[in-house]
């Protein structure tokens, strides 16, 4: 496989997948020596073991937006659990659906001008049997291609012999202790399908109607009463039990006529909504950029780990893409276009691959495969150890990035303004920059890097204990100076509206909380930025 110029799902996706599904990676497999075999964990190894079970998706129709998310996270679990050296068990499965099997099912009758009347108890439930296998096809394609790595020989269908008898023996046994009981209820019942349906499951219409009233009364039992006494009022509801009329009699009278009404109004009220390497390795760094790159990998798996533990996906995420595009990219990978340390290279971008590759699957098996140095698949690569590095100079790469960040930040600040200009960085006393020129040049892109030999010139930036200037013109300089100013001005009338918006009551008692916490930030964040330019301003005062 080779690297394109874009990346397309069509091209590579289902070749990947068939490569891992045939290659057993799925399986939950354990070595024959410790007794074990697909589906079964290993005696006295359970802290080995992660397994999770899939809510099984509806056999009948298709997976839905939710069933997308679900099994994007389930997966990113198990993959990484995978990756961590652990056997991982994620099992498929495909939901009866019951009722609303029977719905589709319909649907599909009167399509072709039958009903299930037409056929016994029996003939249709071999036919919705038949049709549920049917479509149950389209939905494991479907969970297929989101990249779900679950061990298919252990796909579980609700109606399995083995799920049927081990649900009437669950609630077998929960009646028998007393967990569950039959009561009764008003239900959302549809007189066209004949069965009761679920709250989420029916659409609410107001329509117009009766509420009716219903006047008894309660007659005083006394020797000469008997039940012809009020044959004439049929308003007056008796419990003739035994004779006998009593309150308690004609209350339930009353209560059962009234949910007789109440559930034959609510029946029109409800419709259904047819609708590497184990070991620790050492690199000799040659340069900071290294030993700072190892020690943010190491934060980064850490982190992972954590958020992974805690169910913080999201938080994982962000710090992949952070440290990936942020650091890696943008300053390991800039200052290795001038060291080109090969091994660390190659390392630290597998250890990318690797940690997220529970969250994009197809893409790091894509690119792995199109690397010319590294064997077998992803999937089936362990989690790393720890890089080792120097601390200090990994703490001296992050101070010599405040000075390429400063600078940068000026540059940019300047970019039309010094076009055709041969701009360099001047230092003073300072050996941090004197020993990393190079490195500072590539970063910065600057023309050049020397001493200021006791005559500094230009704008000086702002960075607290060094002595650095961007070697410009004069009127350059003159120029950058009244725009920090115009900005600055700039900056405090869009503080002084902040905080004319704080002080007016109104707004602090009836706007939105978040609202009013965001316009609270914006005034720390301006008071932040007004401080920084007029630190910048002085500097070059």
């Amino acid at each position: 496989m080779k690297f394109t110029s874009s990346y397309e799902p069509d091209k590579f996706e289902s070749d990947i997948y068939a490569a891992w599904e045939s290659s057993g990676a799925f399986n939950p497999l354990a070595p024959e020596s410790l007794g074990g075999r697909a589906g079964i964990k290993n005696p006295g190894a359970s802290e080995s073991c992660y397994s999770i079970v899939m809510p099984p998706p509806n056999a009948n129709g298709n997976l839905h937006i939710g069933h997308g998310l679900t099994i994007a996270l389930e997966d990113s679990l198990t993959r990484y659990h995978r990756l961590k050296g652990n056997r991982t068990w994620y099992i498929p499965g495909a939901d009866h659906a019951g009722f609303e099997t029977w719905v589709v099912y319909e649907r599909a009758l009167e399509a072709v001008g039958h009903t299930r009347f037409e056929y016994s108890r029996d003939e249709l439930y071999a036919k919705v049997w038949d049709f549920v296998q049917e479509q149950r096809g389209n939905m494991e394609l479907q969970v297929r291609a989101l990249g779900a790595s679950c061990s298919w020989d252990d796909l579980t269908f609700t109606l399995d012999e083995n799920v049927v008898a081990r649900v009437y023996d669950t609630f077998q046994k929960m009646w028998n202790d007393g967990m569950i009981y039959r009561g009764e209820k008003l239900v959302n019942y549809c007189p066209k399908h004949q069965t009761a349906f679920a709250d989420i499951e029916v659409e609410h219409v107001d329509e117009p109607g009766h509420l009716w009233d219903i006047k008894y009364e309660v007659v005083e039992k006394t020797s000469e009463s008997s039940p012809e006494h009020n044959k004439e009022n049929p308003q007056v509801f008796r419990d003739d039990l035994k004779g006998e009329q009593s309150v308690a009699g004609a209350t339930r009278t009353a209560l059962r006529a009234n949910l007789s009404v109440v559930e034959k109004n609510m029946t029109g009220f409800s419709r259904a909504r047819e609708n590497d390497s184990d070991s620790s390795i050492t690199y000799d760094t040659d340069s900071m950029g290294e030993d700072w790159i190892c020690r943010e990998l190491n934060d980064l798996q850490f982190q992972i780990e954590r958020d992974m533990r805690e169910y913080r996906f999201a938080e994982a995420v962000e710090a992949l893409y952070s440290t990936i595009w942020d650091k890696y990219a943008d300053w390991f990978l800039e200052s290795q276009k001038l060291f080109k340390n090969l091994p660390l290279l190659k390392r630290t971008l597998e250890d990318l691959l690797i940690m997220s590759h529970p969250f994009m699957p197809f893409v790091t098996e894509t690119i792995w495969q199109a690397l010319s140095w590294t064997d077998g698949m992803i999937i089936n690569q362990k989690w790393r150890e720890s890089l080792k590095f120097d601390p200090i100079s990994a703490e001296n790469f992050e101070r010599l990035m405040l000075t390429v960040s400063e600078a940068r930040k000026v540059l940019a600040g300047l970019k039309d303004t010094v076009k055709g200009i041969s701009v360099g960085l001047l230092y003073g006393d300072d050996g941090l920059v004197k020993e990393n020129a190079e490195l500072i040049k590539q970063l910065t892109h600057v023309d050049f890097i020397k001493p200021t030999d006791g005559t500094p010139r230009g704008i000086r930036l702002a960075l607290s204990g060094r002595e650095v200037y961007l070697d410009v013109p004069a009127d350059i300089v003159k120029t950058y100076k009244d725009q920090l100013t115009d900005r600055i001005l700039s900056v405090g009338r869009e503080l002084d509206a902040l905080n004319a918006r704080m002080m007016n009551p109104n707004y602090v008692k009836k706007a939105p909380q978040n609202l009013v916490e965001e316009t609270k930030k914006g005034i720390e964040e301006k008071k932040s930025l007004i401080e920084r330019l007029k630190q910048e301003l002085s500097v070059i005062e």
